[in-house]
């Protein structure tokens, strides 16, 4: 297995390999996050009484 140098290159750019391979790993876990608070985020949190408006100030 390949090791890779996380020192920081001042002067030098990133590889372009890492930032290729950066770019996917983010491309490929963005979706996780986006359904989680998108759909089970407000599933059971947005409908809890605390979030709602009192009983009386319900108007529509």
């Amino acid at each position: 297995m390949a090791s890779i140098d996380l020192a920081l290159r001042e002067d030098q750019p990133a590889p372009k390999k890492q930032v290729y391979s950066w770019a996917l790993w983010d491309w490929s876990t963005q979706p996780f996050y986006s359904v989680i608070l998108t759909f089970i985020f407000t599933a059971l949190y947005v409908p809890h009484d605390r979030c709602l408006p009192p009983a009386g100030d319900r108007s529509p």
